[in-house]
């Protein structure tokens, strides 16, 4: 069983950060208001879009570098997923999953006719990582697609669950993802194993994590983080130890979903005010911040300046 560990970030405070991460002051960006984005968002760092799917049954591309807007071809598609190395963005219908590029958002470049190995249901969040992974609608479980495309699996240990987020770490198999399902929150692997003289990796049973319901997300470097649902803290796994250590905690708000850019910033939703907002580093000084239980309300405290070489370490 991996084990939950709340690790403080030490440091000095300082009375104006809208978050503190790893440590250092963040100020709030707002980049946009009043939407309302009840599924999934994706991002393409290399060229700093969003892709979000908007309550009007349209998914929509935001340009959050330049403030600029546009919809993605047809409406009533679901599920968002960015290939980070190619930028071509990937939603489905009921029949297929469809491709698109950055420079041809009303035309598809490409379709991938969904085989019925397990049922005509409509995939409904997508992560692509080397082969697409993605839930079903009215399904259980964790599908992804062959490389090429032609066939269609389940991953055997996550079939029992009903999965209301999931991230992939690595993908296809060998994988390691993670999933939360009853507001508890399972990791999902696969091991090398040796049978009958060769080597093969077989699927791990569902191991937990933690009996709570986190909203999940990846960084560049392929990190993954878990919001709490119930406190203004997220978390971030250490792979060495396989436990979870506490990244980051903010003021005010909520983070209903959140990505992170090419700088490795985190993007997010805020659903109590329909806002997208970014948290950028506070550069104009060097002063650094304490995360202060409890969580539900961010606290931080004055206190004397200090050397900063202290933390040239």
């Amino acid at each position: 069983m991996l084990l939950l560990v709340l690790a403080s970030v030490l440091a000095v405070a300082r009375a104006d950060c809208d978050a503190c991460i790893e440590g250092r002051c963040y100020t709030r960006k707002t980049l946009a208001r009043e939407l309302h984005i009840p599924d999934q968002m994706a991002i393409d760092r290399k060229n700093g879009i969003l892709y979000v799917h908007t309550d009007s049954e349209m998914n929509t591309a935001f340009f959050h570098e330049d403030l600029t807007i546009q919809l993605v071809r047809r409406q009533n598609f679901t599920g968002l997923a960015v290939d980070q190395d190619t930028q071509i963005l990937y939603t489905a219908d009921s029949k297929n999953i469809q491709q698109y590029s950055k420079d041809s958002l009303n035309t598809c470049n490409n379709k991938t006719v969904l085989p019925r190995k397990f049922g005509n249901e409509q995939p409904i969040m997508l992560i692509h990582k080397d082969c697409i992974t993605y839930t079903k609608k009215s399904k259980t479980g964790l599908f992804f697609l062959n490389k090429d495309g032609t066939e269609e699996w389940i991953y055997g240990s996550s079939k029992k669950f009903t999965i209301s987020d999931f991230v992939v770490q690595v993908g296809c198999i060998p994988t390691k993802l993670y999933f939360v399902a009853n507001d508890t929150t399972y990791f999902l692997g696969h091991s090398e194993k040796t049978i009958n003289g060769t080597t093969k990796f077989v699927p791990d049973d569902s191991l937990l994590v933690a009996r709570k319901n986190f909203v999940l997300s990846t960084d560049k470097y392929n990190n993954v983080f878990f919001k709490d649902a119930t406190l203004n803290v997220i978390y971030k796994m250490n792979d060495e130890t396989n436990k979870l250590v506490e990244y980051a905690a903010y003021e005010s708000g909520s983070v209903d979903k959140f990505v992170f850019d090419k700088n490795n910033n985190i993007v997010f939703y805020d659903s109590s005010d329909g806002s997208f907002n970014l948290w950028k580093p506070d550069l104009s000084d060097s002063a650094r911040c304490t995360i202060t239980a409890p969580h539900s309300k961010y606290q931080i405290t004055k206190k004397p300046n200090i050397d900063q070489n202290c933390f040239n370490h």
